[in-house]
């Protein structure tokens, strides 16, 4: 009986050893981002200890956004077949074209005066002044504004 023997290749333990160097430094590499990025994800919610809930640590109030402000007021407030521009800035505060239709009689500067906000009107956050000023349906012709602040 014929037995022959087949060398088997060698093993080659530089490839084996390169593979697990490679491990380790991918390893280290995502420990590091971790640290780096991950660490700040994970701080941004801490304990309170006096109700036990997650708060985040940054300030969840949305900025104040005047303009929106000003148009949802105007919205709210202006009868109907009436209409307002969209409020301009002005230096000093913002001005709003308020539209009277033909068919109203009276006064449009006089009518203008109950548009001013009151004190504790949310309004106020971020607006000094508001300027309110009629403009004829017809004719187009501005009145006089009448200028509103919050004291």
């Amino acid at each position: 009986m014929i037995v022959s023997t087949v060398d088997a290749p060698p093993l080659d333990r530089s490839r084996a050893r390169s593979g697990q160097r490679l491990a380790i430094w991918c390893r280290a590499g995502f420990a590091l981002l971790f640290c780096l990025f991950g660490t700040p994800v994970l701080a941004q919610y801490q304990e309170r200890p006096e109700d036990g809930q997650a708060r985040a640590r940054y300030n969840l109030r949305p900025p104040v956004d005047p303009l929106a402000n000003l148009r949802t007021y105007c919205r709210d407030r202006v009868p109907v077949g009436w209409w307002c521009s969209d409020p301009y800035r002005l230096s000093h505060g913002f001005r709003i074209v308020v539209t009277v239709p033909s068919r109203w009689r009276g006064n449009p500067s006089g009518a203008m005066l109950n548009f001013c906000p009151p004190r504790g009107d949310p309004v106020w956050e971020d607006v000094p002044l508001i300027e309110f000023q009629s403009r004829d349906e017809t004719n187009k012709q501005l009145g006089a504004p009448i200028t509103c602040r919050p004291q």
